[in-house]
């Protein structure tokens, strides 16, 4: 983890990035804030942060950190529906809106 925060992103980015993602998906609201694909911002930055390391480090550790983003990624999917009018080439947290939001969803 450490030579791929070095070389790919910053100390300590892994580590901000799953607080964050722990954070976000006890309040899927704020999807609505950084829902613009070339905008590294907020939800979108943190989500790209542990993209970027998980394809950046080698088997054993990205299969650790996915152990711990996995049941991140599927209480975000709880929480949320399919944004069908979110471009199809975003990401598939990008293309996500909470539950009850207007023309979303239940």
């Amino acid at each position: 983890m450490h030579r791929v925060e070095a070389t790919v992103l910053h100390p300590g980015d892994v580590a901000a990035a799953l607080r964050g993602l722990r954070r976000h998906v006890h309040n899927p609201w704020r999807l609505e804030v950084h829902r613009v694909d070339d905008c590294l911002c907020g939800e979108n930055l943190i989500r790209w942060t542990l993209e970027s390391a998980l394809q950046a480090l080698p088997s054993p550790s990205r299969a650790a950190l996915r152990s711990l983003i996995r049941p991140l990624d599927a209480e975000l999917r709880r929480r949320t529906v399919l944004d069908y009018s979110a471009p199809p080439e975003w990401p598939w947290w990008q293309r996500r809106r909470p539950r009850g939001a207007r023309g979303h969803g239940a």
